[in-house]
């Protein structure tokens, strides 16, 4: 090689070296921004769909199919490859359109044995600041053992929870508060709202805020309806509650991440009948009522399950009045479903 030649080789290798791109700062959870990460994009999944997922890219969305060997190294026993709120490496393949290669790792998970199949994991969502569980007062009725079942559930994934009273104009918000005093006095936040009044709307919205949050709650509580009321222009479908069975009808159909004008991120999922509990052994359950944790260390056994073992502190609370029989029957319940066998 000439020395004229050697000269400009080196003269674009320095350039080369000079254009590089700094590294990217981290990944910040709930930016909807893409990072190019090696020779991909790094964006974050906004609905899930069959075959696919919608992936957002600044103010565009971007249609992603997985990878073929994604699909060979799927972890065994999970349901789906990838969720809401997942960041996934992408790269483009055609406008609006591009194939992800990698799932990062997640923050954190919402989880649920799947209906069809208990053994295999349900991913509902990752990535979460805070759960949102949405009830009703009335049309379907509250229905608290649903809601602690929730409330386990966030309490296992280490996830702040926070509970919206839905459809207070269907009931007097007196007698409503003074049911819920049991959850305000274990550190939840309770919201009493309506989106008919607007009661409480402004609270929520404050509490939402700058997050990245899940809101779910069995069918029919009013989460379309919450939603399109605090964010005019949203325009989610709502559908009554069947009056033959006072249940909701399944408006939402998929898991979507809809991001709102005040700043916050919010995860709309389908709603659920029955809430699981992934991979949570019995012996956890009684550490995940957080109002039990006051009185059990007073139990005779460290490890009492609060059934039928002797000078149980537990029992004896709520035959006194100091622990909520309603929240009693609802870990008996979980225990139930936990162990398959009924708790006498």
């Amino acid at each position: 090689m000439k020395d004229d030649d050697l000269v400009q080789k080196k003269d674009r290798d320095e350039g080369e070296r000079q254009q590089k791109p700094a590294p990217l700062a981290p990944f910040e959870p709930g930016a909807n921004a893409l990072l190019r990460v090696g020779t991909g994009l790094v964006g974050m999944v906004i609905e899930v769909l069959s075959g696919g997922c919608r992936v957002e890219h600044g103010g565009e969305v971007v249609w992603c199919v997985p990878r073929g060997i994604l699909k060979k190294q799927r972890k065994h026993r999970q349901r789906n490859l990838v969720a809401v709120g997942d960041r996934v490496r992408f790269m483009r393949t055609g406008q609006g359109q591009g194939v992800f290669e990698e799932v990062l790792p997640r923050r954190n998970k919402l989880t649920r044995p799947d209906p069809f199949n208990p053994a295999m994991e349900h991913v509902i969502a990752s990535n979460l600041d805070q759960v949102l569980i949405v009830v009703s007062a009335q049309k379907p009725p509250l229905d608290r053992e649903i809601l602690d079942r929730y409330l386990v559930a966030t309490e296992n994934l280490n996830l702040a929870a926070m509970i919206c009273v839905n459809k207070v104009d269907l009931e007097p918000e007196e007698g409503l508060r003074e049911r819920m005093q049991v959850y305000s006095r274990m550190g939840y936040r309770v919201f009493f709202t309506s989106a008919v009044t607007g009661a409480g709307l402004d609270a929520l919205k404050a509490a939402l805020k700058d997050k990245t949050s899940v809101m779910t709650g069995y069918s029919g509580v009013g989460k379309s309806t919450l939603l399109n009321a605090i964010e005019p222009g949203l325009d989610l479908k709502v559908r009554e509650v069947s009056e033959k069975t006072g249940q909701g009808k399944h408006t939402t159909v998929s898991v979507r991440l809809l991001q709102l004008s005040f700043g916050a991120y919010v995860l709309d999922t389908p709603g659920i009948r029955e809430f699981g509990l992934w991979r949570v052994r019995p012996w956890e359950v009684p550490k995940l009522f957080r109002d039990f944790e006051e009185v059990a260390g007073d139990c005779r056994y460290p490890k009492c399950f609060h059934v039928d073992e002797p000078d149980c502190a537990v029992r004896v609370a709520v035959e006194e009045g100091r622990l909520d029989p309603v929240r009693y029957k609802s870990y008996r319940r979980i225990l139930e479903s936990l162990t398959g066998r009924r708790q006498r």
